[in-house]
């Protein structure tokens, strides 16, 4: 009985990427999202004339001096054996421009739908067409989240939710994403039209060192590349294929029964029962004060 479940769950998963999988594909290969990121990575391009005051300079590096110092971040590349970043800044004037005008200035219930800031620049005026469209498809195909990355330095050229990587780049050991970059340099540009990637969890940086699973695929005008399209899976996506929602004795669990994901490297990919059902009882039986405080 416990073969078939787990044989089961094993089953789920890989169906599961699969999916994940297929919905990249589908949007780096939507209508119009090939026109949609040559456009914006132009637009991009055109930032690199525009400047901050220092005021607004100052407010862009606060933000970054905040995940620095925070305990979250620490903790969570700490309980992984990684060490956490002691310095933060943006890439140049156009992350700098792009974080203050998309990030910082607008108030945090209407960052992810602002689509033009009101700066009058060449950017914000093709953001502005284009970011609705974008979001709906980022939407349909159930991704967390969509960027858009320019090829010859990795780049995030664009994002439907704002964050700090907007305008990094991915090959930047502190805010950037190696294992995405290093995808990008090795082996994505390989991988046929209407097919995609999946990357194992890594803290990031721009999430405060939150777990992120990142899906890639390449967008290509006819066969020429043109742009990278990552999608962003939260561990709960991972959670609500191994559990079904809690609904343990649905799949055979019964009252103590469990399922989780392990990684090569020994560690959980997937929350586990205790944590599900009753979090600060599982944090307490730990016994471990640095790991409770990691995944607290």
């Amino acid at each position: 009985r416990r073969s078939a479940v787990q044989d089961e769950r094993v089953a789920a998963i890989e169906r599961g990427l699969a999916n994940i999988r297929s919905r990249t594909a589908v949007v780096a290969n939507a209508p119009g999202v090939a026109s949609s990121a040559t456009r914006l990575v132009e637009a991009f391009g055109t930032l690199e004339d525009e400047t901050l005051t220092e005021e607004q300079a100052a407010e862009v590096q606060s933000a970054f001096d905040a995940i620095v110092d925070s305990d979250d971040l620490a903790a969570r590349f700490t309980a992984v054996g990684l060490a956490p970043p002691t310095e933060l800044t943006p890439l140049d004037s156009s992350s700098e421009y792009l974080l203050y005008h998309y990030v910082i200035a607008p108030d945090d219930d209407e960052r992810s739908a602002l689509a033009d800031p009101g700066d009058g620049s060449e950017y914000s005026e093709v953001h502005a067409e284009l970011h609705a469209d974008l979001r709906a498809i980022t939407d349909a195909a159930l991704l967390d989240r969509m960027m858009l990355i320019r090829l010859d330095d990795s780049r995030v050229v664009y994002s439907t939710d704002k964050g700090l990587d907007v305008g990094a780049s991915l090959q930047n050991q502190s805010i950037g994403e190696r294992s995405l970059a290093d995808a990008l340099e090795e082996r994505l540009l390989q991988v046929p039209s209407g097919q995609s990637i999946v990357l194992d969890f890594t803290p990031y940086v721009a999430r405060f060192g939150e777990p992120v699973m990142f899906t890639a695929a390449v967008i290509r005008d006819g066969q020429a590349p043109v742009a990278v399209l990552v999608g962003e899976i939260p561990v709960s996506a991972l959670n609500d294929v191994m559990n079904v929602g809690g609904a343990w004795e649905l799949i055979g669990l019964e009252e103590t029964g469990e399922t989780y994901v392990v990684g090569s490297d020994g560690r959980l990919r997937s929350d586990v029962r205790g944590w599900i059902e009753a979090p600060e009882g599982y944090l307490d039986d730990l016994g471990d004060a640095d790991e409770a405080a990691a995944i607290r």
